[in-house]
């Protein structure tokens, strides 16, 4: 950053300092002069560099957003079948309901079997009850099983399922949904693990 050239008397009146000090003073301010001058170009460097860096941060924080989106979005659903199951506690005995819907497990492999139960109160022999298994994420329905109750008296309903044999390699989160005779109950969630792509290998 170029500087005017200094009115050497004028300063030297203005500061009462003898003229002969004056060349020093000079020196010294040129000297601080560069050194801001090379200060602002660092920090237009600096500035330069944190724009280039913003298409490469928007990403990961949509991608954080997202994740955090899902996380409160699967809590939700928790909640939800909390409440569903403490109202179940104050039904009276044969009245009818539908509660308590759980997989047998929580964590699987793929092609794994695992056991849909729910429990059918005031249910008769005949009735049928479908669970509708879903995959989260894309809430896409995988298979709707019928169940014919056979036994009134039995209280739980069951069903097989098989863990899809295919997930992506991060896994893939699966519940279902029991219903009948107008009724319906939700499960906790299934996850499926995904096994690492070995192609190649």
């Amino acid at each position: 950053m170029a500087q005017p050239p200094l009115d050497t008397d004028a300063l030297a009146a203005s500061l009462e300092m003898p003229v002969d000090l004056l060349p020093d003073v000079q020196v010294r301010l040129d000297h601080l002069t560069r050194k801001l001058d090379l200060f602002e170009r660092r920090l237009s460097r600096r500035e330069t560099g944190l724009q280039g860096l913003k298409p490469q941060v928007l990403p990961v924080s949509a991608a954080a957003e997202q994740a955090a989106a899902e996380h409160d979005r699967l809590s939700d659903i928790g909640l939800r079948i909390e409440r569903l199951e403490r109202r179940g506690f104050g039904r009276k005995q044969g009245e009818l309901s539908l509660d308590f819907a759980r997989f047998s497990t929580t964590d699987v492999l793929p092609g794994v079997s695992v056991v849909l139960s729910v429990q059918a109160e005031g249910f008769e022999e005949g009735d049928v009850i479908t669970f509708e298994v879903t995959e989260i994420v894309m809430g896409l329905s995988l298979e709707a099983i019928r169940v014919t109750v056979l036994d009134r008296a039995a209280g739980a309903v069951t069903a097989p399922f098989l863990a899809p044999p295919a997930v992506p390699e991060a896994g893939a989160v699966y519940r279902f949904t029991a219903s009948g005779r107008g009724l319906t109950a939700s499960s906790p969630v299934l996850t499926v693990r995904g096994a690492p792509d070995r192609k190649g290998t």
